[in-house]
């Protein structure tokens, strides 16, 4: 599967995974009522993007809210994302938030933290 476009709703963000033109993004809110059933395609697609991968890959996310449950399921997704550099492709994370909202400046901090790739925290 090349695309996947989910739009964004009350409890979900929207998300473009798209492969053939490089675009990656998650926008907005993220507290569905399950996060397993709502992240597992998306954990697939990029379980097998990652098997091949564009020569550069770049990830960003801009969360206004994420429950604790969104957390390790995006997580994982960034983590996939370490798994690309052995194949010396270049991979960047740019995680952005809102001026003034320390909560999503420290949970990116985390990410970035823990995170051996190329991450950049944008306020905006």
């Amino acid at each position: 599967m090349d695309t996947i476009k989910l739009n964004a709703t009350e409890d979900t963000p929207e998300i473009i995974l798209d492969k053939v033109n490089g675009k990656f993004l998650i926008r907005g809110k993220s507290l569905p009522e399950d996060a397993t059933e709502f992240y597992e395609p998306i954990l697939d697609w990029f379980d097998d993007y990652v098997s091949d991968p564009l020569e550069e890959t770049t990830i960003e996310l801009f969360l206004h809210y994420v429950n604790s449950s969104s957390v390790k399921k995006i997580f994982a997704i960034l983590c996939l994302m370490e798994e690309i550099e052995p194949y010396h492709n270049k991979v960047m994370i740019k995680w952005s938030f809102n001026k003034g909202d320390q909560l999503m400046k420290e949970k990116g901090e985390e990410f970035r933290d823990y995170l051996e790739i190329p991450f950049e925290l944008i306020e905006v």
